[in-house]
Parts: C-alpha cells; structure tokens; sequence
C-alpha cells in the first residue's frame, strides 16, 4: 500500500494526522472507493484498549490480507486522530472531518462506495452497526450486514441517536455513505474509564471483525 500522513489543525489544540493507506486495484475498480477507518486517540483516565486500539488493530490485520482477498475497488485503511471531541472540545470529530476534505480534493467524492468505522470491537460476540439513516440502503448497510452474514458473526443495525458519535458522522453530514460497527448495543462499562485497559480484550471478538471486515472488502462490489 501507498502511505501519507496529512496532518491538519485542531482548533485550540495544536496539530494531528491521519495516516492513509492506500491499496489501488487499477481498472478493476472502474472508479470505485471503500474506506475503513479507526481513531487513535483516547479519552483520560481510559487507556485507550477497546476505545480504539481495538478498532486500530483490526485495520492493520486487515492489511496483512488484502492482497489474498483482491478488492474490487479501491480501498484506504485510515487512522485518524483528533476523535475524541470530549477531549478537543470541538463540536465534531476533527480528522474525519479533514478525510472528507481529503477525499474531495483527491476527486474521489463520486467514487465513493462507502465509509466504515471501526470503534470499540474488542469485546463481545455480536456487534452493532450504525447510522443516522431511518432505514438500511442495499449498497452501504445492506451490504455491510451481508458480509456479516457470510463471516457468520451476528451484527444488528440500529439507527443512530442524533447524528452519530463517530468519525461515520462526519461522512454523513457530507452527504457521503457511512456507517460504524461497534461494540453490542454500543455499551462498554470501561468506556471512557480507567479499566479500558489491553487485559479486556478479546481475540476472538477481535478476529470476528475481521472476518467481516475480509468479507466486505473482498467482496466484488457492483457485480
């Protein structure tokens, strides 16, 4: 894969970066974009396991497959930073923000399928997806619930609150496709808190994300 890391301002808060990873399939893709992303930053006293090393580490497996699972389109595994607007204070998740930015002014807009988030998985045998839309569109939900389907790990939709709490809400309020899959019912007791600690996670929840995440990917996505 292609690496860069754009950095960009945090209003108060200095700088941060998103690292990009980029893995082209050339003509194949006939113009297509998938995107996986996972935040890096934490919220104190929390050490940051579930929320979001977890999510962190999926994509990084997932980049030791991609050449033996062949997308058919495009696809950039990104770690964003700056999530945690409890943290910087802003009224949104800064680096997704600066992605979307990103993917306007690589012309990609048009090109994109869909947006995944991927926060706090490192624990659990079910999983929620989420989004601000009333219902699942066949091409974005549809297809993500597909892929569950075919790993054989359960993942429930469920409508977002509002207009979601993760970097899915940025793509979203951009008019571009998005999603995030999470912990069940999106509950973690050591959510935010010290005992956010690597001892709770769960490789085998780790690896069942994986697996959906494989077969999203390495699905042929329009035919």
């Amino acid at each position: 894969m292609d690496v860069t890391i754009p950095g960009f301002r945090v209003p108060g808060r200095g700088s941060s970066r998103n690292v990009i990873g980029e893995y082209a399939v050339g003509d194949r893709g006939d113009g297509c974009l998938q995107i996986l992303m996972a935040h890096t930053d934490s919220v104190p006293p929390g050490l940051g396991a579930n929320d979001n090393a977890s999510g962190v580490g999926v994509l990084v497996e997932l980049g030791f497959r991609l050449r033996r699972l062949d997308p058919g389109c495009d696809l950039w595994l990104v770690a964003t930073g700056a999530e945690e607007r409890v943290v910087i204070g802003t009224g949104y998740h800064v680096g997704s923000a600066f992605l979307v930015k990103t993917v306007r002014k690589r012309g990609r807009r048009a090109d994109l399928r869909w947006a995944l988030s991927v926060d706090m998985v490192g624990r659990g045998k079910r999983f929620y997806l989420r989004s601000p839309r009333p219902r699942t569109r066949p091409g974005v939900e549809g297809r993500m619930l597909a892929a569950a389907r075919r790993a054989k790990v359960t993942v429930r939709w469920a409508r977002d609150s509002g207009d979601g709490n993760s970097d899915h809400r940025e793509f979203e309020l951009a008019g571009l496709p998005a999603a995030v899959i999470e912990v069940w019912r999106g509950y973690d007791p050591c959510h935010h808190q010290g005992c956010d600690r690597p001892g709770r996670l769960q490789a085998r929840a780790l690896r069942r994300v994986v697996r959906v995440a494989s077969e999203l990917v390495g699905s042929r996505p329009w035919g």
